[in-house]
């Protein structure tokens, strides 16, 4: 049966076409603007980063994305940053930053592919290649006070080599990883107020062969929930760590895993600074595997067969078991003070003194 085309449906289907092509028109207009607008502070930014002594230069900028997306793409990017006794450099293949029209406040900027990162420390010179699949970060603003930066890297390789001939060349891998900053700042905040938190998740990691590992070099995972409770300082300096501790600032530290060859840890403290401004803190430790610990540093003839022997005598009798199928656990406190690393009342590590910088 035929539908007659009456005038009415004709004015009507007339409408409608002009309606969505004002709303196409509409939505193109709107994509430039921000397309201009993210251009335009992208700029902004580069030259506020000159004033912390941070240098951003690329080939060039082109933007694309049309109609999904807004994508601001720099070309070869290069990042010099020159600090008092060091200087550092990263350069990329490209720097891509998006924006979505419909989430304003989310901005992915991605940077996968080859990596580039030198740094000059006491004149000599450390040069790190390799490859990322994935080093992206996205930035979400939820309030004025209150901003979220989660950093996600996967199957990143990097080898380095150094002006000086002596040293080896060393690789750093990691499979997967996220860092989540969460960074709020609140009108009044006290000494229980967090003002920011780190989520850590590092999976398959391997740390360079020319650091002391006695249990290795490669981590199966790290695991770190952390809190800054208290006014945060925006710069970190001797004088404004001062001020965080007298405002009575500490870092909580909620949960920290850690597997490492046959060891498994778990713990979770807190940590503040002394009135030399060096770390002091106290934690709780859960350890498994300290049995094998034992052997793998005989093994390597870090500690002597009969001390190997007497600590397993004593662990033995100091580690607990949920059952008597579980694995033997040892508890035991774990402190920081006066740059010396206890476990129990016993001291096993003397801590670096940090120098904070001047106070100005």
């Amino acid at each position: 049966m035929d539908i007659e085309s009456t005038p009415e449906k004709s004015q009507a289907i007339k409408w409608l076409l002009v309606a969505m092509a004002v709303l196409a028109a509409l939505y193109s207009g709107g994509w430039f603007f921000l397309s201009y607008h993210l251009h335009a502070n992208i700029e902004v930014w580069i030259e506020q980063q000159k004033q912390n002594g941070t240098q951003i230069q690329f080939s060039a900028m082109n933007r694309s994305g049309f109609p999904l997306a807004v994508n601001v793409q720099l070309i070869q990017p290069n990042i010099t940053a020159n600090r008092k006794q060091a200087t550092y450099i990263w350069r990329g293949e490209q720097a891509v930053v998006t924006m979505v029209p419909w989430q304003l406040r989310n901005i992915h900027v991605d940077l996968s592919g080859p990596q580039f990162v030198l740094i000059n420390k006491n004149s000599v010179s450390t040069v790190w290649k390799g490859m990322a699949k994935t080093l992206s970060a996205d930035m979400r603003l939820m309030s004025t006070k209150k901003k979220v930066v989660a950093l996600n890297i996967e199957n990143i390789i990097m080898n380095s080599g150094s002006t000086q001939s002596n040293q080896k060349s060393q690789t750093v891998k990691l499979h997967r990883g996220q860092l989540v900053l969460t960074q709020s700042r609140p009108q009044k905040p006290s000494e229980k107020t967090p003002t920011l938190s780190l989520a850590a998740d590092l999976n398959e990691f391997e740390v360079p062969k020319s650091l002391p590992m006695p249990l290795g070099h490669r981590f199966s995972k790290l695991t770190l929930r952390a809190s800054v409770l208290g006014p945060l300082p925006k710069r970190i300096n001797a004088r404004s760590l001062l001020a965080w501790r007298d405002a009575g600032g500490t870092i909580e530290v909620e949960r920290l895993r850690m597997e490492h060859g046959p060891l498994q840890l778990y713990s979770n403290g807190a940590v503040a600074v002394d009135e030399n401004l060096q770390p002091v803190g106290a934690f709780t430790a859960k350890i498994f595997g300290f049995f094998d610990v034992v052997d793998a540093l005989r093994n390597r003839g870090l500690i002597k067969p009969n001390i190997a022997m007497t600590a397993h005598l004593v662990l033995g009798v100091l580690a607990k078991r949920d059952n008597p199928q579980s694995k033997p656990r040892l508890d035991v406190s774990v402190s920081v003070q006066n740059r010396k690393l206890y476990v129990g009342p016993l001291a096993i590590a003397k801590m670096p003194y940090i120098r904070w910088g001047g106070t100005e």
